[in-house]
């Protein structure tokens, strides 16, 4: 080989110069892909954008007019980010793919909803629905939001609305998870809510990753059964028997914890089921419950395209 103004150039043992007699031909094998395509006499090779990274290459030299040795395509592969007019910003994979739900590049994991708008790093939103929030547009909403937790029912009742939401929700391919707003005095009462949930992920097939939540708030029907009369260690039966009954059904796959708000964990639970929660409700500016949680409601009144009305906010913690 000689280098001319920095260009190099090869020649065989008998100075044949061999870019006039033979095609180079070369391909990578990229992590979590394997080999690509075969490249040519300077053509790109491999991916960009992706954070792949090349663990092997391999090179042939074939005469002028012979087929490559294999496939030429897919021999680079790109990754890349676009917005559109109204200032989205999408994330196309090396196949060409719009991402959703998320996607990890060179250690860092990035957030989309469900039709490719770029959420963020962490921190993300999160609504919760029931009946009260009337007909809801899935297609405007599934724009502005990571997820949604669904209202199942209340004590072994169906909400009225979860057919129709779920049935988007899945047609959307939106991540969701589900509550039950509970009413039970004991762990009699606890079991029929667990059992109601059982059924209601077998009858509509659900796959609620992000989590199943048991709905401990205040409730009254009448002086004599109210929420007031549960004594902390009432709910701490209830909450034991719920999870672990809903657990057990669903084999430990999906996460079984408790909503509530600060002070109704504070002032109604004992130190036992604190464990146990996991989404908790503070409209304060800030959420003043010390324990471990992941979903932060921080609104009862935001706003989103696609719901009339007010909606429940939180963040989902990543």
């Amino acid at each position: 080989s000689i280098t001319i103004s920095g260009n190099t150039y090869y020649f065989s043992a008998t100075g044949v110069y061999l870019e006039e007699k033979y095609d180079i031909y070369y391909r990578v094998h990229v992590s979590s892909v394997g080999w690509l395509g075969w490249a040519k006499n300077g053509e790109k090779a491999g991916t960009t954008g992706q954070g792949l990274q090349v663990e092997a290459i391999e090179m042939m030299l074939v005469k002028k007019g012979e087929t490559a040795p294999g496939s030429t395509k897919n021999h680079y592969m790109e990754a890349k980010w676009e917005k559109d007019s109204s200032g989205n910003e999408y994330f196309y994979d090396i196949y060409g793919n719009k991402v959703t739900g998320s996607i990890t590049i060179s250690g860092n994991t990035y957030y989309f909803s469900a039709t490719g708008v770029y959420l963020g790093n962490n921190n993300l939103l999160v609504i919760d629905v029931s009946v009260h929030n009337g007909k809801i547009n899935w297609d405007q909403v599934a724009n502005n939001i990571y997820g949604v937790i669904l209202r199942v029912g209340y004590y072994s009742s169906e909400d009225a609305r979860f057919a129709s939401y779920i049935s988007d929700i899945k047609r959307l391919g939106i991540p969701y998870g589900i509550y039950l707003f509970s009413y039970a005095e004991n762990s009699y009462y606890a079991n029929i809510e667990a059992d109601f949930t059982n059924r209601m992920i077998s009858k509509y097939n659900l796959n609620p990753k992000l989590g199943i939540y048991y709905d401990l708030e205040s409730w009254y029907v009448d002086a004599g059964n109210n929420s007031d009369l549960i004594s902390k260690d009432a709910y701490s039966s209830v909450a034991e028997t719920y999870i672990n009954s809903v657990s057990n059904y669903v084999q430990n796959k999906y996460k079984v914890g408790i909503y509530a708000s600060t002070n109704y964990i504070y002032e109604r639970f004992n130190d036992d089921i604190k464990k146990y929660v996991d989404w908790v409700a503070d409209y304060r500016g800030y959420c003043g419950y010390k324990g471990n949680y992941t979903l932060w409601q921080f609104s009862s009144e935001g706003s989103i395209n696609g719901i009339n009305g007010n909606v429940d906010l939180s963040i989902l913690y990543r």
